[in-house]
């Protein structure tokens, strides 16, 4: 992984005639900041080539995704132990995790904004996902992204938590207000999507199982909220795993999801939602 300077990458100049897709994904996390210059197409030597680039078709749903390293891919492509170490950081690609092969076998847009380390409550780092999730960038300084330049998700899936219990010990136990913050969360989320799907997920790691207090806060928000709100649901991941979910597991949480999401909230032939 290059880091610190700009770089171009080239593609295969010996391309056959006709059209082309590239697929330019952005692997690490969105706490990670980086620049996507453009794309230039030179058709120099080919009398037929336009050089042009068109927009490929909307994929018929786009799916939004708020989480933290288990959503990010962080060391699913990881052999031993997990590492942030900076030689290890290529291990860690977002292409592989969950939402990115969920959106793929259900042919829908992603929208992947993950943090490691962040959480309701508690987080490792300055970034709480659910103070600044309309930051521009994960950081307390960026500005407010402009929600007008994008296209509005069909379905948004939340999975937060897991930090919120994994630094309970340095900050004196579970957050007494982890319930009132994660509501606040959905309605914020539900004012700025009024119309979305809501899925109020959990698991991927252990948090889940090993908290009560988290469990059944996030269990009783959406309890709470749905008396109103009949787009706003609970799921579980069966799979998981005690360190940072790999590859394999990904693939299991993926494939629970679209289960979830086709049996809940897309309509038969997948191309909308109910």
């Amino acid at each position: 992984m290059e880091t610190g300077s700009e770089y171009d990458y080239f593609l295969d100049k010996k391309l056959s005639a006709g059209e082309h897709t590239c697929t330019v994904f952005k692997r690490n996390e969105a706490g990670m900041q980086d620049t996507f210059v453009g794309i230039d197409v030179d058709a120099n030597g080919f009398k037929k080539a336009t050089g042009k680039i068109t927009k490929p078709e909307l994929l018929p749903i786009k799916i939004e995704f708020y989480g933290d390293s288990i959503t990010a891919g962080v060391c699913d492509e990881t052999v031993g132990d997990d590492t942030y170490e900076q030689s290890q950081m290529i291990t860690h690609n977002c292409y592989t995790s969950y939402p990115a092969i969920a959106t793929r076998l259900l042919n829908a847009e992603l929208s992947d904004i993950a943090v490691g380390g962040t959480g309701i409550c508690y987080s490792w780092n300055e970034f709480i996902m659910s103070n600044s999730w309309k930051n521009l960038y994960a950081r307390t300084s960026s500005n407010q992204f402009d929600f007008s330049t994008t296209r509005t998700p069909d379905v948004v899936v939340v999975n937060l938590g897991q930090n919120d219990f994994g630094l309970q010990d340095q900050k004196g136990g579970f957050p007494k207000d982890f319930q009132k913050k994660y509501t606040a969360f959905l309605l914020e989320i539900r004012t700025q999507y009024p119309d979305a799907w809501i899925i109020c997920a959990t698991g991927g790691m252990s948090a889940i199982k090993s908290s009560r207090p988290l469990a059944s806060g996030i269990l009783n928000s959406v309890k709470d909220l749905s008396v109103n709100d009949s787009k706003i649901l609970q799921f579980t991941y069966r799979a998981f795993t005690y360190n940072h979910p790999r590859v394999d597991t990904h693939l299991l949480m993926a494939q629970q999801l679209v289960k979830f999401l086709q049996a809940n909230v897309l309509a038969e032939d997948g191309s909308s939602v109910k």
